[in-house]
């Protein structure tokens, strides 16, 4: 089970890992400038977790499929004998709520184009698995629910705000501390809670 987790920290290539870093860079500063640095951490887990167990259970209800004959199990079997590995299922989580926290009524794809904020991330889905067949679009379609699943507050549960103001002040703030970089949890912290969900967006 531990790779639920590490899976989400494995790449396949430099270039991978690359890749990835890039664009989280771009997408978490955004966010951690609004959430804090203590509450990214904790989100970005909690997305790695969540991620993992609906990219198993996704395959795990495709492996009971009862057709596994013929022409139909030639074309089945391929969806599930998958392994998938990489950090971009989580920025695709964050990037559907980059996309619901950011003040615009529609974002630009790729410079070409530009789409209803709302519906960026499926949008940008979509695209990437055209333009790179290689990856996984069930890794990053888990992305996206995960992230819809935040914004629209049904996450609010799992978001212990007091614990994490706590740790902001305790060992684990003291050494995220050190770094220039770091984000303080707004103080209203209960503000953040109410804040999380955007059912009226």
């Amino acid at each position: 089970f531990y790779r639920i987790v590490t899976s989400a920290f494995t790449h396949l290539g430099l270039m991978h890992i690359v890749f990835n870093l890039l664009s989280f860079n771009s997408i978490n500063r955004t966010l951690e400038r609004k959430y804090g640095s203590v509450f990214m951490l904790y989100l970005i887990f909690l997305f790695t977790v969540i991620n993992g167990i609906l990219y198993v259970l996704i395959f795990y209800l495709l492996s009971l499929y009862p057709w596994r004959k013929g022409l139909i199990s030639s074309l089945y079997y391929p969806l599930i004998a998958v392994s998938a590995a990489g950090f971009s299922g989580v920025i695709f989580s964050l990037l559907t709520v980059e996309s619901y926290v950011v003040e615009a009524d529609s974002l630009s794809v790729f410079g070409l184009f530009s789409v209803p904020r709302k519906w960026y991330a499926v949008v940008y889905l979509i695209l990437m698995s055209v333009i790179m067949p290689g990856v996984s679009f069930t890794g990053h379609l888990c992305g996206v629910i995960s992230g819809f699943l935040f914004v629209s507050g049904y996450l609010n549960w799992l978001l212990p705000m007091h614990c994490l103001v706590a740790c902001e002040r305790g060992f684990v703030g003291s050494l995220l501390k050190r770094s220039n970089a770091f984000v303080f949890i707004p103080e209203l912290h209960e503000v953040i809670t109410s804040s999380l969900s955007f059912r009226s967006m």
